[in-house]
């Protein structure tokens, strides 16, 4: 369910319409998609819309079949009637598989959404450290220093459907496009590898389908080298420091994979019987996994609850941190001592702020303030600067932190 939760925090989605107007008011209200995860349907005059939990709204469009359909994702929904035709939740069709999000009255809604209660924040403040940001329009992600740390690469949309990739200098300017020509997918999360100055990204069709693409830093020779033919979504690439494979995660099912680009072996890493990933990082030496992840329970995946894990040199897994605290987006350091994550441990309003821990789980230390809603952290070569994504919404842009000597 994570591709579907997704879509819905990010895409636009087709909804089967019997009537304008006041008819449209049977469709209205309160779904739980998973645990703190409420789907809010409303009327906005002619027309629905859907809101997550602590995102933006997003409209609903008539489509022409009797069920959902989400745009550029291969997923079904349908409403569930009751006794006198009164809609009591929706079910979701993906891969064979059915997931019901039953409706929920606006008391359960408030409950679920309810920030948890507060991490007593018992970590000291990163000093020295300076934010500067970059880029002024369009919705901004994922950053991605280059080798030289002279330049940042990220995704941008302007229609909050489509994403480019485009670049901007570290030091400020114009954020102008990567591509020369158009490559006819949807772009994000990109990662540029240190050794063979290749950048990896997911590519996402016009039918739905995930791969994993390259692509020049020049923004030429960009192709498909994972998911050709596939069912499985693969997202978020990173690469192993000699350049020769690269870890990936998947959907359907959930797990870390390793992709040699030689052999073109693929292996997993996880099982999604007992974990579910998000984002996964590879050590500077090769030997470790970071990533952003939840014990498997039988329901829907959440990255909102996810926290940080670490798969060792042996293979085993375990968590990072002993507290549990949430954190997301994991990423590490050149030097390998450090790891930079998302949280909102702490934070008013649900707002994020930029940590650094210790491989090792201890020195945890956090870097920006939550007036930043500051996340999706990568360092420099040189460990001087962290790229992040700062604000909210289609207001996200790219800034650059400067950092203080790390101990």
């Amino acid at each position: 369910m994570k591709r579907v939760i997704a879509a819905l925090a990010a895409g636009v989605i087709l909804l089967p319409l019997r009537a304008a107007g006041a008819e449209l008011d049977r469709y209205t209200g309160y779904y739980e998609l998973a645990p703190h995860l409420v789907a809010t349907v409303t009327r906005e005059n002619d027309h629905l819309v859907v809101q997550l939990t602590r995102q933006p709204k997003i409209e609903l469009i008539s489509g022409a079949d009797g069920n959902f359909s989400f745009q550029g994702i291969a997923a079904r929904v349908r409403f569930m009637e009751g006794p006198d035709n009164v809609v009591n939740g929706l079910v979701v069709q993906q891969n064979g598989r059915e997931a019901a999000a039953p409706r929920i009255d606006a008391a359960t809604a408030e409950k679920l959404q309810a920030p948890e209660h507060e991490t007593p924040r018992t970590w000291p403040m990163l000093m020295g450290t300076s934010v500067q940001v970059l880029t002024n329009t369009g919705t901004d992600y994922w950053p991605a220093f280059s080798p030289d740390g002279n330049t940042i690469i990220f995704s941008r949309t302007i229609d909050q459907k489509h994403w480019d990739l485009y670049k901007v200098s570290t030091a400020g300017g114009l954020a102008t496009p990567l591509a020369r020509n158009p490559i006819g997918v949807s772009a994000t999360r990109p990662r540029w590898s240190m050794s063979t100055d290749t950048i990896a990204f997911t590519a996402t069709t016009e039918d739905g389908r995930d791969q994993i693409w390259t692509i020049k830093p020049n923004g030429t020779s960009a192709h498909i080298i994972y998911g050709d033919g596939i069912a499985l979504h693969l997202f978020y690439p990173d690469w192993a420091p000699d350049g020769k494979s690269l870890i990936m995660t998947t959907a359907q099912p959930q797990l870390i994979q390793r992709a040699n680009l030689v052999t073109g072996k693929v292996e997993a890493l996880t099982n999604a019987n007992l974990v579910l990933p998000g984002m996964a990082s590879l050590s500077p030496d090769g030997r470790e996994i970071v990533f952003a992840g939840q014990k498997a329970t039988g329901g829907s995946y959440n990255q909102n609850v996810n926290t940080l894990w670490l798969i060792d040199a042996k293979g085993e897994i375990r968590p990072l941190e002993r507290s549990g605290s949430q954190g997301r987006a994991p990423s590490w350091s050149p030097d390998g001592r450090w790891i930079a994550f998302e949280s909102n441990r702490g934070g008013p309003d649900e707002r994020y702020a930029v940590f650094l821990i210790r491989r090792d789980g201890t020195g945890l230390v956090q870097v920006t303030d939550y007036l930043f809603n500051a996340g999706h952290p990568v360092f420099s070569r040189n460990m001087r600067h962290l790229a992040v994504t700062v604000g909210t919404g289609e207001n996200t842009r790219i800034a650059v932190v400067e950092l203080p000597e790390l101990r």
